[in-house]
This record gives structure tokens, C-alpha cells and sequence, in this order.
């Protein structure tokens, strides 16, 4: 998606394990520096990770110009990986049965208001 000096906002959700909901929650205690930088390089902002029971929902706003892009770039980050492996310990399946979905599965967005 091309998004020219526009904001964006993307939301996504997974099931975490449920032994693994404290230690998902301990991790976000303490987020890298590194990923957080990486997160604000890439043009995320206003990021937020909401937990209730044993799902866990992501929300941001993407300022760039280039979304897949800049995701991208996360791919070859060594922090990036290294973080996403830790936490993805942490989950089980994405909360859908679609076996097309990533383990994080993008929501839509059915209302806003400024």
C-alpha cells in the first residue's frame, strides 16, 4: 500500500498460549531499544499491544511511504528477528482457521473517529 504523507492505521490480533501470557506480558515490559528505534525508523508511530485472556491485539499508525517496504526491511533486521522469535514463542495460532493467515492476522477497520 502506497501511503503519500498520509497516516495510515493497521491492527492485528493472535492467541497467545496461555501459559505463555505472563512472560508475553514481562516481554513488553521491557521492549529493545533497537526494535523500538527500528519500529520508529520505519515510520510507526502511536503503537499499542492490548491483551485480554489469551489474545493479544496490536494497533498502529504508519506514516511512510511505502508500507510493504518498510515492513520489509524487518525481515533481514537482526533485532527484529531476534525479538519476533522470543515472542512468537509465546503464541499459539493466528485467531482465525484460514490456513492462508500469517500468525498475526490483519483486522479491518469498520469505524473511526478523529
Amino acid at each position: 500500500m502506497m501511503a503519500h504523507n498520509s497516516m495510515h492505521r493497521y491492527a492485528k490480533a493472535v492467541r497467545i498460549k496461555p501459559e505463555m501470557i505472563a512472560e508475553y506480558k514481562r516481554l513488553h515490559t521491557k521492549v529493545w531499544h533497537d526494535v523500538t528505534d527500528a519500529l520508529s525508523q520505519a515510520g510507526i508511530s502511536n503503537y499499542s499491544i492490548f491483551v485480554v485472556d489469551d489474545l493479544a491485539f496490536e494497533y498502529l499508525e504508519y506514516s511512510g511511504e511505502d508500507f510493504e517496504n518498510d515492513m520489509g526491511i524487518f525481515s533481514s533486521h537482526p533485532e527484529i528477528i531476534r525479538w519476533e522469535e522470543v515472542c512468537d514463542k509465546c503464541c499459539l495460532l493466528p485467531i482465525t482457521n484460514n490456513p492462508d493467515f500469517e500468525l498475526w492476522t490483519s483486522m479491518e477497520e469498520v469505524f473511526h473517529l478523529d
